[in-house]
């Protein structure tokens, strides 16, 4: 059995109107949809990151995508972006780098949504890793759609695809990588699947209805936690804060504080009961190590090492405000004083590259951000989190620690901005 065209049809027609981007890496599952895709006749182009992390490979899978767009007769957006020498979590850093660019992608064109090829058989790799990391019932519910991104080939397993892919003799990109049980997923998908074959042929299938019934009772599950959440949560743009009084007085106590923080990635009851009981400055990390939970006076602060542009706002989390020069008071850390006629005045947030660098205030020559950071002691994991207060392209505020040298304000300077962090008590962590 192969990929069944009339029902990707019917999965794809709610969408017909709109502009969809593919991610495309080059390999089998992408290669195969940007086919589906072109015999359906949507209205869709490509996006494709280059990492350089395989040298010539990474070069010939970018060849390779901007050869199938062209062959299909539609745009290929692609972004290349050296991160091999990050000293990041490689992985965490391509997929900060690939959700920048994808949306910068997105919000460049009118009524599109991505989409990506993931299948069945990535659903299982996801439920093993989720129940291996103990996340409850929604993270063995597989991978869920959601908002402004379509996955099209949820119900198909890999050999379909690879059928699909030989019926119509199409040529894709392996990843060698993928070969190599480094990885929890490789070490899944190489070594646990085959077992599960040859001890149950209809594997897929019978895992393809249990997420069905696991998403049943996720949703049940869902609708009393969001109830408990709406009590002792507040959220503004992408920053969550917790209200540590109201958690303490839940009861069951930690029934429900696992399962507030369960889904948001943090599984060890013991760490949450120690965070909340300690003193302000500490912070423990979420499973899948894109999540921050710090405490801050009688509050608990979830980051997100991924900045969602669409969903953050300037003037929610900054003030910014025309001040003249005798009201310049450098009191605190909690805001900067700069030269309005230095900027472009586009301000937006952007998580922390390996390329990106800065002129600090004092200093006439430019720095990468990750060093400033290790000089100052902010190391390991934390560093992913300083908010980066960005005027176009180009870094305004490493907040709160240190302005650009470049749009302080001179004896010169006719017309002065403040721009002040609203957020205390999320700086107050970052200064103590």
């Amino acid at each position: 059995m192969t990929l069944n065209i009339d029902h990707l049809r019917k999965i794809l027609n709610p969408h017909g109107e709109k502009h969809l981007l593919l991610a495309c890496s080059g390999g089998l599952d992408s290669t195969v949809l940007a086919h589906v895709f072109g015999i359906l006749e949507l209205n869709f182009s490509l996006v494709h990151v280059n990492y350089k992390l395989r040298g010539l490979e990474s070069d010939l899978d970018q060849d390779h995508v901007e050869q199938l767009a062209k062959q299909l007769g539609v745009m290929c957006h692609f972004l290349v972006e050296d991160i091999s020498n990050s000293d990041q979590n490689i992985q965490l850093t391509a997929r900060n780098v690939r959700y920048t660019f994808f949306k910068k992608i997105q919000e460049s064109i009118p009524n599109s949504v991505l989409c990506t090829a993931h299948h069945l058989d990535d659903q299982i790799e996801t439920f093993f890793i989720n129940l291996l990391r103990g996340t409850g019932v929604k993270g063995l519910s597989g991978i869920s759609e959601s908002e402004g991104l379509l996955r099209p080939l949820l119900s198909y397993n890999k050999a379909q695809i690879h059928q699909y892919a030989l019926a119509n003799e199409l040529k894709w990109r392996e990843d060698a990588s993928n070969q190599q049980a480094t990885y929890l997923r490789n070490k899944i998908r190489i070594e646990l699947l085959p077992v599960l074959a040859k001890i149950e042929a209809n594997f897929r299938s019978n895992f393809s209805q249990n997420f069905e019934h696991l998403k049943r009772d996720s949703s049940i599950v869902e609708i009393h936690r969001a109830h408990v959440l709406n009590g002792v949560r507040t959220e503004k743009n992408e920053i969550k804060r917790y209200n540590i009084q109201k958690i303490e007085a839940l009861t069951p106590f930690e029934t429900l504080l696992d399962l507030i923080f369960r889904p948001e990635g943090f599984s060890h009851v013991q760490d949450l009961k120690q965070l909340l009981k300690s003193e302000g400055g500490k912070f423990i990390e979420n499973d899948q190590k894109d999540q921050l939970l710090l405490k801050s006076g009688q509050s608990l602060y979830q980051l997100s090492n991924r900045v969602n542009p669409n969903l953050f706002s300037i003037n929610s989390l900054f003030s910014i405000t025309k001040v003249k020069k005798e009201d310049v008071t450098y009191t605190d850390n909690s805001c900067i004083y700069v030269d309005k006629e230095m900027l472009k005045g586009d301000f937006n947030l952007q998580p922390l590259s390996a390329l990106h660098y800065f002129y600090p205030l004092g200093m006439t020559k430019k720095k990468k951000v990750s060093k400033f950071l290790k000089d100052i002691g902010i190391q390991g994991p934390l560093k992913m989190y300083i908010p980066l207060l960005f005027d176009g392209d180009e870094l305004l505020w490493v907040v709160p620690f240190r302005m650009d040298h470049r749009n302080r304000i001179t004896s010169k300077t006719k017309n002065i901005l403040r721009i002040e962090c609203l957020e205390k008590d999320f700086l107050e962590f970052f200064s103590s």
